[in-house]
């Protein structure tokens, strides 16, 4: 079997991962990506004796493993080979019309070759030293270990006059289901091996698509029954639709701004600037509402919200709250996301899995009275909140009375209410608390810098201004002001709280009356199991 690519690909610097990108892909959206790892999962399905996948696409390099397989196991035992056009680098197209000089020195080294057997390891190696001395792309070719790879070689059979004229002929004189296809009838010499190689490769292409619409190779190439795996975004005149790939009729009509490819049964689509997902038969399940989305993986979608990224299942219901700088696809169990400066894995319900952040496992809080979910994160040894307080008690308010303002920035409460506004089993930290927490840090201006929303702790304070007592409302953007639970020494009218300052980059503490509105942030109660 040969699986050719030639295409699109980019690379992801931070997990070292190439990605092909289908012609239905999009570049500001991952998830329409084909990653390298998933490649492997497919080849490693493939039950054929030998295959050699090609890809001629920038950053198809991490396929590659580097360990050279000797030509004196041939045949006999199976074989995995890859050939990509370059390491993690764009590689070059070549000029309109013609062959990029990785397919050309392919296409050169097949044509120029008698041999009645060519080695793909010799293949590999003509193209590696023809590409590389010829331009700043370094092709990679190995065999690919863990996929099925036994040692063995990938051979092409060299077919001349004789040994064609020798063999019965049974064709028709073109395969009527691919026009203008070479005619097997012809003497061999009329009939170029470029134009079998493109007729083969054409014809490959056909099986890996077909391969890749079964359902993530679950049970073997059985061809699948899900009439969503045929369905593939097709516009007219500004508008997006689909077709089905068997037939070439629309199955849904053009009726969106944006669509990207069915998954999992479903596949987001955008009018007026927000996103949903449609069914195959083009019904709405889940309303068109979100600033962005990317298509089923393991029973998630990641989708955008304001500026920031979270997840939802198959019924639209929130799983793990938008409160990521960037968030990839689930793929094992696992998916990669940015929060701040750091870059780590949750699973799927929002647990930091993988390369999690120095300062504690990131996961999610339920507020039982609201299902509201939050994130929390462990630091100095405690569990806080990791976004301000937006329970609707009686009495709080949103910045300006505007609800995007709590959606963005929580609630702004007096004490009275704040102290009574946490969750059950959980508290509005104390003064000591919140001392302790900014020592850890280093004190003023490192903890300002360490617990700032984007800081490398995950706490994300936010700059969520103030309510006064006359109802006036001040300083959104400007300064983030934080309850604590207990009265200032000094003066028993007055509440201690610690206070974000921008303008001179440090988290400080005073006291205020009671009946001025800050935001809160809750600490977990300790238990016997902290």
């Amino acid at each position: 079997l040969i699986i050719y690519y030639s295409g699109h690909g980019t690379y992801d610097p931070v997990f070292d991962e190439g990605y092909w990108i289908p012609v239905d892909g999009h570049l500001d959206n991952q998830g329409s990506f084909i990653s390298n790892s998933k490649i492997t999962k497919i080849l490693r399905a493939i039950k054929s004796h030998h295959t050699f996948l090609i890809a001629d696409a920038c950053f198809s390099g991490t396929l590659a493993q580097v360990k050279y397989v000797g030509l004196e196991r041939l045949e006999r035992n199976p074989s995995r080979w890859v050939l990509t056009a370059g390491r993690n680098e764009p590689v070059v197209d070549g000029t309109p019309g013609d062959n990029s000089p990785f397919a050309g020195s392919i296409l050169e080294y097949l044509k120029q070759n008698s041999d009645k057997n060519v080695f793909v390891s010799d293949l590999v190696q003509y193209v590696k030293a023809s590409v590389g001395n010829n331009s700043e792309q370094i092709p990679v070719g190995n065999a690919l270990q863990g996929v099925g790879d036994k040692g063995g070689e990938f051979v092409f059979r060299h077919k001349g006059a004789a040994a064609y004229a020798a063999s019965p002929q049974t064709l028709l004189p073109k395969d009527p289901w691919i026009p203008g296809s070479p005619d097997p009838t012809a003497p061999a010499a009329k009939r170029p091996l470029k134009a079998y190689l493109y007729w083969g490769l054409s014809a490959v292409l056909v099986l890996v698509l077909g391969i890749w619409g079964i359902g993530r190779i679950a049970g073997g190439p059985q061809p699948s029954s899900d009439p969503a795996d045929w369905l593939v975004a097709m516009g007219q005149n500004g508008l997006y639709g689909f077709q089905d790939s068997l037939t070439g009729q629309m199955v849904i009509e053009p009726a969106y701004n944006a669509a990207w490819r069915f998954q999992e049964g479903l596949a987001p689509v955008s009018k007026g600037g927000v996103w949903g997902f449609i069914d195959p038969q083009g019904k709405v399940v889940i309303p068109l509402q979100f600033d962005n989305a990317d298509g089923f993986q393991e029973n998630r979608a990641v989708i955008k919200i304001d500026s920031t990224y979270g997840y939802i299942n198959r019924a639209g219901e929130p799983v793990i709250p938008a409160i990521y700088d960037l968030a990839g696809g689930f793929e094992g169990g696992r998916a990669y996301v940015k929060l701040g400066k750091n870059t780590f894995h949750i699973d799927s319900i929002g647990n930091c899995v993988r390369d999690c952040p120095q300062y504690g496992l990131i996961g999610f809080m339920e507020d039982p009275r609201d299902e509201r979910q939050y994130p929390t994160v462990k630091l100095n040894g405690q569990v806080w909140m990791a976004a301000n307080l937006n329970f609707g008690f009686k009495g709080s308010f949103c910045y300006q009375d505007l609800p995007e303002n709590c959606k963005q920035y929580g609630r702004l409460y007096p004490w009275e209410i704040a102290k009574e506004a946490c969750p059950p089993g959980w508290h509005l930290p104390t003064s000591q608390e919140w001392l302790d927490l900014r020592a850890s840090f280093g004190g003023t201006t490192k903890a300002y810098q360490s617990l700032i929303s984007g800081g490398e702790s995950g706490f994300n304070a936010l700059l969520g201004g103030e309510r006064y007592s006359n109802g006036n409302f001040f300083s959104l953007g400007e300064i983030g002001k934080y309850w604590t639970n207990d009265v200032d020494a000094g003066n028993l009218r007055k509440i201690n709280y610690f206070y974000f300052n921008p303008t001179s980059g440090k988290l400080l503490y005073t006291s205020s009356e009671k009946n001025y509105a800050y935001s809160c942030r809750c600490v977990q109660d300790e238990s016997e199991d902290q």
